[in-house]
């Protein structure tokens, strides 16, 4: 279990440092690279402490706590970004770091100072259970783990009862590895609770092969950037950007022809299809080209085909050219809406129509 704990461990690092290297930086990138840094120390630290090599340096003992607080908000931010589908879902990521970073420094602190001198009265590093205190902190601190889990979940719900997801396909990739965590994370729990250290490395090397099949799977977040892509990105796809000019035709011509955006189940997967593209390559096009998400960029051509609508036919009810043009859900419409010309399509179609 040690040796699969220490290879998951250099798959997850080189998975957070590729997102400090290849992405552009952006808080999605920084949050999963926290993250995984952070799975890194602790799946080493449980290859490290059966090895027996934390003995030799005491006041490292149980900091594994430490990095499960410290992943647990770059855990939470990254997968709620995700299932954004890379917008800023917060205002600031900085805030939802400190309080766990101060507790997660304070463990480190604690251990620094009672770890030696509990090496030397007893001849063993302290464990997760030699204290009330450790065995507090170490329960504490994988809970604050399975809340963030279940918070992504409620979140990811929230936006399916919203009619705010797009991208199907991704939205259920993510969703599937929250469930998964959340197992691993509850069995994680689960061993600290009833003081069993094989079932507490046995969650967390499950939670690291997670991880690993994740960062496998899910290059797409190299692509996610809050609605753009760095630009050490964009000068690794010159001859995408070359060609930008003709896929940008193709495109508004399938809009004005077939207005695919009328239907409210279309995916960028579905979209890049009908144009005979790649997903990768549309997707930058929008975000390198147009600094838009698919996301933004098919609400926008809903709501201008909204107002065509309103106007053409004042007897039609709202809601119906709304859920005509690719919408379905009335609370998210009137917030887009709002958001976009600064008032009700009631007052909108009003205001328009008296000018005629």
């Amino acid at each position: 279990m040690a040796l699969v704990a220490f290879g998951c461990g250099i798959v997850v690092l080189f998975f957070a440092l590729a997102q400090l290297t290849i992405g552009s930086h952006q808080p999605l990138q920084v949050c999963i690279a926290v993250s995984c840094l952070a799975a890194t120390w602790v799946l080493l630290y449980i290859w490290a402490d059966a090895e027996g090599l934390i003995r030799s340096v005491p006041v490292l003992a149980n900091t594994d706590n430490s990095a499960v607080l410290i992943a647990a908000p770059g855990f939470y931010l990254g997968s709620l970004t995700i299932l954004h589908e890379g917008k800023r879902p917060v205002r600031s990521y900085l805030a939802y770091f400190v309080p766990p970073g101060i507790v997660a420094a304070g463990g480190v602190v604690y251990g620094a100072l009672t770890a030696p001198a509990f090496l030397s009265a007893h001849g063993v590093i302290p464990n997760h259970y030699s204290s009330p205190f450790l065995a507090g902190f170490t329960l504490g601190s994988d809970l604050v783990l399975v809340i963030a889990i279940i918070l992504d979940l409620l979140a990811a719900l929230r936006l399916l009862r919203a009619g705010r997801v797009q991208d199907r396909a991704g939205f259920n990739h993510q969703l599937m590895f929250l469930h998964a965590y959340l197992a691993a994370a509850v069995t994680v729990v689960v061993g600290t609770a009833s003081g069993s250290r094989s079932v507490y490395v046995a969650g967390c090397v499950a939670a690291g092969l997670i991880v690993v099949a994740f960062a496998l799977s899910r290059t797409v977040v190299f692509y996610y950037a809050n609605d753009r892509l760095g630009p050490r990105l964009r000068q690794r796809k010159p001859a995408w950007d070359g060609s930008s000019e003709e896929l940008a035709g193709r495109l508004a011509a399938l809009m004005e022809k077939e207005a695919p955006y009328r239907d409210e189940t279309l995916t960028l997967r579905r979209l890049a299809g009908m144009l005979g593209e790649r997903p990768e390559r549309l997707s930058y096009y929008l975000n390198a080209g147009l600094s838009r998400s698919f996301r933004s960029y098919i609400s926008d051509l809903r709501l201008e085909s909204v107002c065509r609508d309103l106007l053409a036919d004042p007897r039609r009810s709202i809601l119906n050219v709304a859920f005509a043009n690719g919408f379905n859900s009335k609370s998210s419409f009137n917030t887009l809406f709002f958001q976009k010309y600064g008032k009700t399509p009631k007052e909108f179609r009003r205001e328009k129509l008296s000018r005629l």
